[in-house]
């Protein structure tokens, strides 16, 4: 790729540390004569300060095991616009800086002149200790614990250098559903056996809780404010767990963050940001390294990666979000199925702003025909010629494309999507030639099962993605909370208990049809609750959505019962 340096050109204040990848500055090393073609396309070379020439700025790129490779060239004699070494000297001496290093994009001649982008990585200071503590309040009613009495009696009977290890699990039945807490791992399947409940959990917290059970060490016990107290006072009501909060940002996946950053992938910052992501929904580490060597660093279209407001929250590490990274990463294309309001969309702007690929959205409807998916004949200033669909412009040039409803398209008008979506990714269009899927462009459905004008996909077609079930979430408080931020806690937890009842009636024998259930009504009214009220809100936005009058009738009945 040839890049032209003008447009990347900045002098050394506009070395941000989080600027994006195409708006880096471009460095030409020159090579010693000795040292012609000293390295090819592709290559990472890290800057530093040149000591054996301390009468000029002289800046010289090295290797990484530190043998020397080039020199930065020291102005514009060498090429017209290139970043000079008294600009980079300036930054290296940055107290703020950590390491600079040049990716090599393009060589010059023979060799003997490269350029590259300029990326900088930060000093962030001492990193998260990876035995970093937390303390988690263990209570709860005798009914919800049934065991913590009992467990609270033999914490009094034993020193305090004795007291076991406690494990700490989801509790995924329910509204408002807490952590709960065992004696031993192998009891977290039987309720019954619980000591105790996390009223209040932190963050850090939940996203543990994703990847599995969390072990944690009784430290103290506790009044019902969570105040520690000795053994023997009479307002002990709980005890104190400590758990260890892993770094997963050290070792192997913050090297990867740097290489990804100094390969142009991302600015730190941004990368950084992503590795949060992932980390707190508990995405395997495996997958986020691959993930990380995959992020697109360059794409014509960097004003069309989705920036999702609110991302996607998955419930465990092997979740809709950890398959739809591993699928996407060995280039299979997707389908999402799920009813209304189950974050499919969300899923799919998340993915690409994860993976940094451009989306273009198309809806699917009965009207849609070929023309549509492949366009066709125009004439422009008096020439006829062929004009592709958009749809095949961006596949071309390294989009996701996602259609909504897909099910909603004629079978036989989906037939032209099979040679794109097989191995071949290339389709020929009649009147203009072929074209081809480029390696980080991938094809995504999204279907409602069952809904009205839907109809069944051939087989062919459907073979050629592979399915996610959207799952429908046992309590939306993590959700809501996420969408509508300030929503107080009273609200999102009538919201959930008025969402699991109106689930547990669809569930139910002769119960209510899918179409009562809509998580984008309870999001509008916690938004409209400052001006409304949420009873109002619920009713206008959850109760009267569905188009059957018995439906709304047995919403607002429920919704009318919770709120007074």
């Amino acid at each position: 790729m040839t890049f032209d340096l003008k447009a990347h050109h900045g002098p050394a204040e506009r070395f941000p540390f989080c600027s994006a990848p195409d708006e880096r500055p471009v460095v030409a090393l020159v090579a010693e004569k000795e040292n012609a073609c000293f390295a090819d396309v592709g290559s990472d070379l890290r800057l530093l300060q040149d000591r054996s020439a301390p009468c000029a700025p002289s800046v010289m790129a090295v290797w990484e095991d530190g043998t020397a490779a080039a020199h930065v060239a020291a102005g514009e004699s060498a090429v017209p616009g290139n970043v000079s070494a008294g600009e980079l000297l300036a930054l290296l001496r940055d107290e703020e800086t950590a390491e600079v290093w040049v990716h090599v994009t393009d060589c010059m001649g023979a060799g003997d002149i490269c350029l590259g982008y300029c990326t900088v990585l930060p000093r962030t200071g001492a990193e998260a200790a990876g035995d970093q503590k937390e303390t988690a309040v263990c209570g709860g009613s005798n009914i919800k614990a049934p065991m913590r009495l009992d467990f609270i009696r033999k914490l009094r009977e034993r020193d305090a250098s004795d007291w076991p290890c406690v494990y700490i699990c989801r509790d995924d039945g329910g509204a408002s559903a807490m952590p709960m807490c065992f004696e031993a791992e192998r009891e977290s399947a039987d309720k019954m056996n619980c000591i105790g409940l996390i009223s209040d959990p932190a963050d850090s917290l939940t996203a543990l809780l994703r990847a599995g059970t969390v072990k944690a060490a009784v430290r103290s016990l506790c009044t019902k404010n969570g105040t520690p107290c000795l053994a023997d006072s009479s307002d002990v009501w709980g005890f104190l767990a400590e758990y260890s909060v892993e770094n997963k940002a050290k070792g192997i996946l913050d090297e990867a963050v740097r290489i990804a950053c100094r390969q142009g992938r991302g600015s730190f910052d941004e990368l950084r940001s992503k590795l949060d992501y992932l980390t707190e929904q508990a995405v395997p580490e495996n997958i986020i390294s691959r993930t990380l060597e995959s992020i697109s660093g360059y794409t014509l279209y960097p004003e069309m990666i989705p920036r999702p407001p609110v991302k996607f929250a998955q419930n465990d590490s092997f979740g809709e979000l950890t398959r739809a990274l591993a699928y996407r990463l060995c280039g299979m294309n997707l389908r999402l199925v799920g009813n209304k309001g189950c974050g499919k969309n969300t899923l799919m702007q998340t993915v690409d702003w994860v993976l940094g690929v451009p989306q273009y959205r198309m809806q699917g409807n009965a009207e849609l025909d070929k023309l549509d998916l492949l366009g066709g004949p125009t004439i422009e200033n008096g020439t006829m010629r062929y004009q592709l669909s958009d749809m095949l412009c961006y596949l071309r040039d390294g989009a996701d494309v996602v259609l909504d409803e897909g099910n909603t398209i004629k079978p036989e008008c989906a037939d032209v999507l099979h040679s794109l979506t097989d191995e071949a990714r290339q389709i020929e269009v009649p009147g203009y030639g072929l074209v081809k899927m480029q390696p980080v462009s991938s094809f995504t459905i999204t279907m409602n099962e069952d809904y009205a004008g839907t109809n069944f996909m051939n087989e062919a077609t459907i073979d050629r993605f592979t399915p996610i079930q959207m799952s429908q979430p046992n309590s939306i408080v993590e959700i809501l909370r996420r969408v509508v931020p300030a929503a107080s806690d009273q609200s999102l937890r009538i919201c959930d208990v008025i969402y699991c009842s109106i689930s547990d009636m669809i569930k139910s024998a002769d119960g209510l049809e899918p179409e009562a259930m809509t998580i984008r009504g309870f999001v509008d009214a916690l938004r409209s609750e400052p001006l409304l009220g949420l009873k109002l809100g619920l009713l206008d936005n959850v109760a009267n959505k569905p188009q059957d009058a018995y439906t709304r009738m047995q919403l607002t009945e429920l919704i009318e019962s919770m709120i007074r």
